[in-house]
């Protein structure tokens, strides 16, 4: 009982933590830059968060039902990947920041005709974008994930409570972060825009720099 109750634990307490690594939130600090709704920010975090969980929970059952490995260069790779998403979007953030905010709309339709062109880009709220970067993330991770795990739990059963307690962990960790992360930008969106501006480009520059140092730190591991 005691057992189970320390597994519980432990992987809530660190998959709230697993929540606030470096380039999570690095990561959704630029996903939410264009919000200025601190609600919504919380809500792209928790879509994050759940995308995550999903990809760390079937990454675990097939370790411990089928005993499946994932291979060193597979992780590397998805590092890999992630660096390269966190250069993407810190780009966008910036770009942003500059003012451009428009988007090209395909196949619009006026009757029977379709046509091309640009509108001004209203924020849309989209909770698959972090979801689908949530799970890109917990693919990255789930290699350490996995010897923790191993090295913690005495059964089947025992890891997967665990996998999902800490998956649940980080999407609690990862609401919070983001609800603190999305009051600066919230808040300086009307009335300070000098300061919002400089906020955007400063998660920009910052995810650019870490993305940069994680695909150089990846590329180096692979080859």
């Amino acid at each position: 009982m005691i057992s189970g109750i320390y597994v519980v634990l432990v992987g809530f307490i660190l998959g709230i933590q697993h929540a606030f690594d470096p380039d999570h939130i690095i990561t959704v600090s630029n996903i939410i830059s264009e919000n200025r709704n601190v609600l919504k920010s919380s809500f792209l975090g928790m879509s994050w968060g759940l995308g995550h969980a999903l990809t760390l929970f079937l990454a675990g059952f097939l370790l411990l039902v089928f005993k499946l490995s994932i291979p060193q260069q597979l992780a590397l790779f998805a590092e890999l990947v992630v660096g390269f998403m966190l250069v993407f979007l810190g780009i966008k953030t910036i770009i942003d920041a500059s003012g451009f905010r428009y988007h090209l709309d395909l196949k619009h339709s006026h009757g029977e005709k379709f046509h091309e062109h640009l509108h001004h880009d209203d924020r849309h709220f989209h909770m698959q974008k972090p979801f689908i970067i949530g799970m890109i993330h917990g693919f990255a991770g789930t290699g350490a994930l996995m010897l923790l795990v191993l090295g913690t739990v005495h059964s089947v059963f025992e890891g997967i409570v665990y996998i999902s307690v800490f998956g649940i962990g980080s999407v609690i960790g990862m609401l919070f972060a983001t609800t603190l992360i999305g009051l600066p930008f919230a808040l300086s969106a009307s009335r300070l825009s000098r300061i919002n501006l400089a906020v955007k480009a400063a998660s920009g520059i910052l995810g650019i720099l870490f993305g940069f140092f994680i695909v150089v730190t990846a590329f180096f591991a692979l080859y």
